[in-house]
C-alpha cells in the first residue's frame, strides 16, 4: 500500500530542478502534508530558487504500482533576470551593446504569468532609457516589446 510522503516529493522536486533555471541556486521545497493518495492527484508545491518562491504543479500517477510516477512543471514562468538583460542587450544597436549597463531588477529570478511585462533600465553613458520585455508563455519565453 503506497502512501503519500511529502518529504519524498520535496526531495524529488529539489533534485530534479538542479541547474534548470540558468544555474540559479536551488533551496528548500515544500509540499502539502495532507494529500490523499489517489490516481492523478494534483497539488501545488513551492521550490525556493535564488531565494524566490517558485510554484510547481505536481501530479502523481501509477499510484497503485510499485513506483509512483511524479510529473511536475512550473505553475508560472521562471525566468533568470540575467536572461532578460541578455535579451535586452541583444536588441541594442551593436555600437551600444558593450557599453550598456542593463538593470532588470534586484532579484535573480522572475516568477511571472504569461503577459507580464518586465521593465529594464538601459544606461549608456549619461543616457538612460527603459526597455520592456513581455513573458510569452509558461515555459519562460520572453520577447522585447517595441516602443
Amino acid at each position: 500500500s503506497n502512501s503519500y510522503d511529502a518529504g519524498t516529493i520535496e526531495k524529488y522536486l529539489k533534485e530534479s530542478q538542479q541547474g534548470k533555471v540558468r544555474g540559479l541556486p536551488i533551496g528548500d521545497a515544500s509540499c502539502p502534508k495532507d494529500v490523499t493518495l489517489k490516481e492523478g492527484v494534483t497539488f501545488r508545491c513551492t521550490l525556493q530558487i535564488a531565494g524566490e518562491p517558485a510554484p510547481y504543479t505536481v501530479t502523481l500517477t501509477n499510484v497503485d504500482a510499485d513506483k509512483i510516477h511524479i510529473s511536475l512543471e512550473p505553475a508560472k514562468a521562471l525566468i533568470a533576470t540575467a536572461a532578460v538583460a541578455d535579451l535586452v542587450r541583444s536588441g541594442l544597436q551593436p555600437r551600444y551593446r558593450d557599453a550598456a549597463k542593463i538593470n532588470c531588477g534586484d532579484k535573480q529570478l522572475i516568477v511571472a504569468d504569461p503577459g507580464t511585462k518586465i521593465g529594464c533600465i538601459v544606461k549608456v553613458g549619461s543616457d538612460q532609457v527603459q526597455a520592456v520585455a513581455r513573458v510569452e508563455n509558461k515555459d519562460g519565453k520572453v520577447v522585447l516589446v517595441k516602443n
